[in-house]
């Protein structure tokens, strides 16, 4: 997501031990890239724990409170709840900064809870996927109100994206013993299972997909009417930053394609 681009020197594993036989372009996301295009006139910040160079790396303001930075521990790896890195970092910064142009938030906490299935005798959070999904909906509210009472909401883009699916019961999950709908969720393998009918106890033989079928919503004052209430059939997750990119009339080379530029249809369509 935060370059565009499937194949990328950066995600193979033989890369950290010998990053120096690849070019500095290389290594350039669109956040920087985004810097160095317009220089001043872009007034960029980045709340994240993916910050090195080729990720969501800023030459303006870093902060990466994700990580190795608190008491709260999940997976072993200590971070900041979702709640203090809006009200302690994000917060105070566009209250302090309200001529930013480029934000990127990133919110640990519901990238964790993702097993298939999402509860049962061996999952850290029992049956928490749902719950956490709404509070973070709340949290997401709370920006939301920010800007309308900042007066910033007519001329914001404001973007949703997670690189998790999830679904309510899969074969996978049946041939881990369990007989009720179940939320599942990852991006792990295996990702092509099947539709599980509970009720008769087999496969509908319908490929479920949803590690694959992630959250892209882009909505904000600034998006034009033509766009609102319409939805695209086949976009991806690497659609993101060139969709940013259009917006911002950057000329940053990707792989994935502006939704902006593809042909929408109505939600119900």
């Amino acid at each position: 997501m935060a370059t565009g681009r499937y194949a990328r020197p950066l995600y193979h594993r033989e890369y950290w031990s010998t990053r120096e036989e690849y070019a500095d372009e290389d290594l350039e996301g669109f956040f920087e890239y985004a810097k160095n295009y317009y220089g001043n006139d872009i007034k960029s910040a980045v709340f994240s724990g993916w910050y090195q160079r080729g990720y969501f790396y800023t030459p303006d303001v870093l902060v990466n409170p994700a990580w190795r930075t608190s008491r709260v521990v999940i997976s072993g790896v200590f971070e900041w709840s979702d709640v203090l890195i809006w009200r302690n970092f994000v917060q105070p910064y566009l209250n302090a900064n309200p001529d930013f142009n480029l934000v990127h938030v990133y919110f640990p906490t519901f990238d964790h809870i993702n097993q298939c299935p999402s509860y049962g005798a061996e999952s850290l959070y029992a049956s928490s996927k749902h719950a956490y999904m709404l509070f973070l909906d709340s949290l997401i509210g709370e920006m939301i109100s920010l800007f309308h009472a900042r007066g910033m909401w007519d001329d914001l883009y404001f973007i949703i994206a997670s690189d998790h699916g999830y679904h309510l019961g899969c074969s996978v999950a049946r041939s881990m013993g369990v007989k009720t709908n179940n939320w599942c969720s990852d991006h792990g393998e295996p990702f092509d299972c099947e539709v599980w009918d509970f009720k008769e106890d087999k496969s509908t033989g319908i490929y479920s997909g949803g590690p694959r079928r992630i959250t892209f919503i882009v909505s904000g004052g600034g998006l034009g009417e033509e766009y609102r209430g319409k939805c695209i059939g086949e976009a991806e997750i690497i659609d993101v930053i060139p969709t940013i990119a259009d917006i911002l009339d950057v000329p940053y080379k990707c792989e994935g394609r502006s939704i902006l530029k593809m042909k929408p249809k109505d939600q119900d369509a």
